[in-house]
């Protein structure tokens, strides 16, 4: 079970661990270039996050990198297509690389198959939550494949950032495989695709 929400993990991101928000994502400009939401474009649901959050809209493509929580995402998902689980654990934030990196390396190859894009992020503070569309199949998973055709799942729930992040970290521990929102946290400068130690 701890060998499969890591290579679910490391596959998904955190998100696609859970498939609760959506799928993986591509690779192009730094996602900085796309400014946030205006007043005036904003999502109806935006204010329902609360306070101090940015709400990136669809179409980014961030160069896969750890510049921003997209290309965060966009880089863990393209090292987990390679099937090799330990590629992704640089990805996730250092307090748990060390471990992560442990047990991918005890873990076979992971057979996955991904079509995913970024949907809408949303950013407050060193959080940030980012939803996926698409579909991603692995081998061994229950169920073997989950989609999402919502930029907006759970972001435009109604609830709070911060009962969205807790939700998708709490994800997390979950064996099925489910649609989920990936949860990254910034540390010092730079983005990572956070992965609660427990579910270690």
């Amino acid at each position: 079970m701890l060998r499969y929400r890591v290579a679910w993990s490391l596959m998904l991101v955190s998100l696609f661990l859970v498939l609760s928000g959506a799928g993986s994502a591509s690779a192009g400009t730094a996602e900085s270039s796309p400014s946030p939401t205006s007043h005036r474009d904003a999502p109806s649901w935006e204010t329902k996050l609360g306070s101090g959050v940015t709400v990136i809209g669809t179409g980014t493509q961030p160069t896969p990198g750890t510049t921003s929580p997209g290309a965060v995402v966009e880089a863990s998902i393209a090292a987990a297509n390679t099937g090799h689980l330990a590629q992704s654990c640089a990805f996730y934030q250092p307090a748990v690389q060390s471990k992560c990196a442990s047990i991918a390396a005890n873990s076979p190859p992971v057979a996955t198959h991904e079509n995913l894009s970024l949907g809408y992020i949303a950013v407050k503070g060193t959080q940030a939550l980012v939803g996926l569309v698409g579909t991603d199949c692995e081998n061994g998973a229950r169920p073997r494949c989950i989609s999402n055709q919502n930029a907006a799942k759970f972001l435009s729930s109604g609830h709070s950032f911060g009962s969205l992040y807790q939700a998708a970290a709490k994800s997390e521990a979950s064996p099925v495989h489910m649609y989920s929102l990936i949860t990254c946290v910034k540390v010092g400068s730079q983005w990572y695709v956070y992965l609660p130690p427990s579910s270690l």
